[in-house]
């Protein structure tokens, strides 16, 4: 935060004037101590300077500074505490009166982020125990800095602003990413390159008692697991190389076997364990799950520089299992993650594609006419790993009686979709499901190829775009991938 202060009176030694200010930031060293610097005008018949303060009581008796320098730094001043500070030139020892008194008061700062917890919680709405309040890899002080006057625009236009948001432009990089690595965060077109590390679970160094073993569902027929909870220090090893900095989310294809079998530790080059609850969906099923708890739901985020690093997973309970692993710096990634435009399938008349400026790519299907029967859209997909799979789409509810689809895999049942995105004629994400009981129709795919139909039930209902996903933590919040 930088500090301009405005002065009006002035002094004179010899006829020559004397204005004092506050020059620089201020740096706090903890959290009860500032350092304040100041400088001011030369007075050329002056041989020094003494700078006085005092904190309310009214007296400027003993110079805290003198020196010949028209700059000085005071140091480890109270936090919170009110000072008045003013200067006075020297000649021959003989002072002149006082030049313009500064005031200043430090709010408190406690994150350390150079922006005063008061000003964090009424103003910007930042945590004032948080220097990185969005997680985005750059501390609030220096992304207010950055944004400027755009800090409370939202750019991407997910409904989070840009000081809030941990990828303000929505290209599936942090801003702490881009920043770091000369991009520009609020441009969608400037991104860093994409990098997505994979290994197989068994291929690092196993430690007894994690073991690799056998299981033919598995990714290359193998995964690692720690099978015995009266053992301990089991661990998987993995070295690899990022060739960008920037922030770095861990993938998992693992299974939970039971809810005292659904954890692992995580650390990046021999950091911190970090517990990691393996989420992916039901109990037995291999699934994509993000590295972190469950209490919060958020990815651990990783700050990576370019060059070579070491991602350990520690057992922390017995049959926790693990298939694949993925690191990558692209947040909006999703392993196992499919999206379709939804205008790009067969489209069966009376099943229309037609044109919007604010739907994705400017186009979306809807059924225009209640008399008509038979219409739909058929879309064909691979998966590469068998799981629990639920389908997500882009879609307007137009009124009551227009807010339906059925839905089907793979030529099986037809399952009715009620879309409530939000509020009518407006586009929004919506999990297939029915309405009546909020839970989404999970779909059990084998590796390989399927067939999503969804079809007409009311007509105006609108479908702008697609994800078929088997991470069930996964909420896509706006049109691009």
């Amino acid at each position: 935060m930088k500090i301009f202060l405005v002065v009006m009176k002035k002094i004179l030694l010899l006829f020559v004037p004397i204005t004092v200010f506050l020059s620089s930031c201020f740096f706090i060293s903890h959290v009860n101590a500032v350092d304040l610097t100041f400088a001011w005008d030369s007075v050329l018949e002056s041989d020094s300077y003494r700078l006085y303060y005092h904190d309310n009581d009214g007296s400027y008796t003993t110079p805290a500074w003198e020196g010949s320098e028209t700059t000085c730094t005071i140091y480890n001043l109270n936090n919170g505490t009110a000072y008045y500070f003013i200067v006075r030139a020297v000649n021959g020892g003989i002072e002149s009166c006082n030049s313009n008194e500064v005031f200043y008061r430090l709010s408190v700062d406690t994150d350390e982020d150079c922006v005063c917890d008061s000003d964090e919680i009424t103003i910007y709405g930042t945590d004032p125990n948080n220097s990185d309040t969005d997680r985005d890899g750059i501390d609030d002080g220096t992304e207010l800095s950055y944004w400027g006057s755009q800090w409370c625009e939202d750019i991407d236009g997910d409904g989070v602003i840009n000081l809030l948001d941990f990828d303000s432009d929505g290209d599936g990089f942090s801003d702490g990413t881009e920043y770091y690595g000369g991009y520009d965060a609020g441009d969608a077109e400037d991104m860093p390159v994409a990098e997505k590390i994979y290994f197989e679970a068994e291929s690092g160094y196993i430690q007894h008692p994690m073991v690799a073993t056998s299981d033919s569902t598995a990714s290359s027929g193998r995964y690692i697991v720690m099978p015995d909870s009266s053992a301990s220090g089991g661990y998987a090893e993995y070295i690899f190389d990022v060739a960008s900095p920037g922030n770095y989310i861990v993938w998992g294809l693992a299974i939970a076997t039971s809810e005292y079998g659904d954890s692992f530790y995580v650390s990046m080059d021999y950091g911190e364990d970090i517990r990691w609850d393996v989420v992916p969906g039901y109990y037995n099923i291999w699934g994509w799950d993000q590295a972190g708890s469950a209490s919060n739901g958020d990815p651990i985020i990783f700050y990576l520089d370019a060059g070579e690093h070491t991602l350990i997973v520690k057992q922390r309970e017995r049959w926790t299992k693990l298939d694949k692993i993925l690191v990558t710096n692209d947040t909006k990634y999703l392993p196992d993650g499919i999206w379709f435009e939804a205008e790009s399938g067969y489209i069966q008349h009376p099943m229309v594609a037609t044109s919007d400026s604010t739907a994705s790519s400017g186009r979306y299907i809807v059924m225009p006419d209640s008399s008509a029967s038979g219409g739909y859209a058929e879309y064909i997909f691979d998966v590469a790993s068998p799981g629990n799979y639920i389908v997500w789409g882009l879609a307007i509810a137009t009124s009551e009686y227009g807010d339906s689809f059925y839905v089907s895999m793979d030529y099986g049942e037809d399952i009715r979709w009620d879309v409530v995105p939000g509020y009518y004629n407006i586009w929004g994400w919506d999990q297939a499901g029915s309405a009546s009981n909020g839970d989404p129709i999970i779909f059990y795919l084998d590796a390989g190829e399927h067939t999503l139909i969804v079809k007409q039930r009311e007509r105006w209902t609108k479908l702008d775009k697609i994800l078929v996903t088997n991470n069930p933590n996964y909420a896509p919040t706006e049109q691009g991938e």
